[in-house]
């Protein structure tokens, strides 16, 4: 039964004037219900994503003009809605801060996107909360292998996966870990597209003083994620966390980072494996082929731990991480070094098969606990790549 609909209240005041408080109102309930996403589409119920699932939260369709109100007012911009039907797609991040009944303030912040979708617009956002999750929260302690190889000194570490797969959350989580931990000391610098939760604010709830944390937005605070990389060679970093690594110039940039400043370098992709994540950086490499195998070899060489996860949905509606992981001892990396770049993904597949650690044999073990069913892991090792 959906039980996530606002109040007609709301929904008739929205629907006849859209607002700044009374989109902030949706925006709250949505956040409240912990989804992770909520869409504005032009003759359509507002609807909402929880647990990978689809809910109308409105009674009747969004108007023409309480979604076109809705998009100038997330972008702050009364032409924002003429700009998007001209065909020019925006990425933004739309925040505001709030008291919650008992008198405490937090900020919302959710990740905008909106594009032209006949006959108007479509805006997806998606949800950033405030409250940082533990390790605990996630499934995991500190003595959990990924968590105890996840900063190094020095090298490069990925979390791989497709969109909404709790890359960033895993990242976070692990970071939240090492920031009340009182025998780490060390100096984080996040450049991140939005900024997706309040480091700073866990170490101040800790009374944490042996960690410096910066967190810079992109492209407010700096450019690009390459600017940022280059900024922080000036700033003694120890940690960098950057955004998802896409383009060429963004595998150079973190393969180099890590080698000139010779600090640790986080950073998430969208593959589904190990071999695949590592594949993708070496084929997105541009230059002569000269090039292109001296910035592979130096890739595998600043890799300290590729992390692979999905979400599935469990018996109860819910839903669980499955993953695989694989740190690059001196023997893996001289493994992948003689059968050269073209063999990197077969040679990794084949690694981590003869592990037993693939991120089927993850779900395989979740489905005898009864956690999953035949059918969700059938799905998905259909398109798990092995």
């Amino acid at each position: 039964m959906n039980d996530y609909y606002i109040t007609e209240e709301l929904e008739s005041e929205a629907w006849t004037a859209m607002t700044d408080e009374s989109l902030r109102a949706i925006l709250l309930h949505a956040a409240s219900k912990k989804v992770s996403d909520i869409f504005f589409q032009t003759d359509c119920h507002v609807k909402i994503k929880k647990d990978n699932r689809v809910y109308a939260i409105s009674r009747t369709p969004l108007s023409e003009f309480a979604c076109k109100r809705a998009i100038n007012i997330l972008a702050g911009n009364d032409d924002a809605y003429i700009s998007i039907m001209q065909g020019k797609p925006k990425n933004f991040s739309y925040r505001f801060k709030t008291k919650l009944q008992g008198g405490k303030r937090v900020q919302i912040i959710f990740r905008v996107n909106a594009i032209r979708d006949e006959p108007g617009v479509c805006i997806s956002m998606r949800y950033n909360p405030s409250e940082i999750a533990s390790l605990k929260d996630i499934g995991k302690t500190p003595e959990d292998p990924i968590y105890k190889n996840m900063f190094p000194r020095k090298g490069l570490v990925l979390v791989t996966g497709p969109t909404d797969s709790g890359k960033t959350t895993l990242l976070y989580a692990c970071l939240r870990e090492a920031i009340v931990d009182p025998e780490r000391s060390f100096v984080l610098n996040t450049y991140e597209s939005p900024i997706e939760g309040n480091l700073k604010l866990v170490a101040r709830k800790n009374n944490v003083t042996n960690k410096l944390i910066s967190q810079s937005e992109v492209p407010l605070a700096t450019p690009t994620f390459n600017d940022g990389l280059d900024e922080s060679l000036r700033r003694n970093s120890d940690i960098i966390l950057t955004g998802e690594i896409r383009t060429s110039e963004e595998v150079k940039a973190v393969v180099n980072g890590v080698g000139k400043m010779g600090r640790l370098i986080l950073g998430t992709l969208h593959t589904t494996t190990i071999s695949n994540c590592v594949n993708r950086m070496t084929t997105s490499i541009d230059g002569s082929e000269g090039e292109k195998r001296a910035m592979s070899y130096d890739l595998i060489e600043g890799l300290h731990m590729v992390v692979a996860q999905a979400l599935l949905e469990t018996t109860d509606g819910k839903r669980v991480a499955v993953s695989e992981y694989l740190v690059f001892t001196n023997k893996i990396k001289a493994r992948l070094h003689k059968v050269g770049m073209e063999n990197y993904s077969s040679e990794l597949k084949k690694i981590m098969v003869e592990k037993g650690n693939t991120i089927v044999d993850d779900a395989k073990m979740k489905l005898q606990e009864g956690r999953i069913s035949q059918y969700e892991f059938d799905k998905f090792v259909e398109t798990s790549g092995y």
